[in-house]
């Protein structure tokens, strides 16, 4: 929800910018053949089972790198050899443990994670990541012995490229790698974020209803 305005998405900008707070939602309940749908697409992403999964998906699914189908699907994300080492696995295991939303005004249309469901229009989403937790710390350097120079909670914020020479190392988190993601909170701060707590709003899994029922109608961003 914007709560003040500052600047456009003008790439140029590296000023203060709209506040965005997005805290997660999950619109999924209201619709009963969606919840059923769900608990089957759960049911092969935790099983890493390609058939069921392709059973799942619209014959004209979006591969998410330009391509449309059920054999270009497979390709894109290796389901056809290797499958259990394909990445899809994580990506919608992760977007349907955030919950969803329906897209504007569409009732055939929802949309995983949250983050990106409500994630604004007007903005180019390439720029941006999405706080996806409360009280997140961003650091004054890529290192959590950095001090804080700010807080964000569910917030929008722009996500800025490293400076000439200026590396990210990773930091490790429960035994888990991680990189530090530079950004610029809407008051204009600057600052480092790990970005196991930011979501890249491009990334999404999009569901769609049709005359067969719920199908997974796209995976973008991935």
């Amino acid at each position: 929800v914007p709560a003040s305005e500052a600047s456009g998405d003008n790439p140029a900008d590296t000023g203060p910018f709209t506040i965005y707070t997005l805290r997660p939602v999950d619109e999924s309940a209201k619709d009963a053949a969606l919840v059923q749908f769900l608990a089957s697409l759960k049911k092969a992403v935790a099983a890493k089972d390609a058939a069921a999964l392709t059973a799942l998906l619209d014959p004209e699914v979006s591969a998410g790198d330009g391509t449309q189908g059920l054999d270009a699907f497979r390709r894109r994300w290796g389901l056809d050899k290797g499958a259990a080492a394909s990445p899809l696995w994580a990506l919608i295991n992760t977007a349907l443990s955030m919950g969803g939303a329906f897209a504007p005004g569409a009732s055939d249309t929802f949309v995983l994670p949250y983050a990106a469901a409500l994630f604004p229009s007007r903005l180019d989403p390439s720029r941006y990541r999405v706080v996806t937790a409360a009280n997140v710390n961003v650091r004054a350097q890529p290192s959590l012995d950095a001090p804080a120079v700010g807080t964000a909670a569910y917030l929008v914020v722009r996500r800025l490229d490293p400076a000439a020479g200026e590396t990210l190392p990773a930091v490790t988190l429960n035994g888990q790698a991680y990189r530090w993601v530079k950004v610029q909170l809407p008051s204009g701060t600057v600052g480092y974020m790990v970005e196991k707590y930011l979501w890249n709003p491009a990334v999404r899994v999009v569901l769609r209803k049709s005359s067969g029922g719920w199908r997974v109608a796209g995976v973008e961003g991935g």
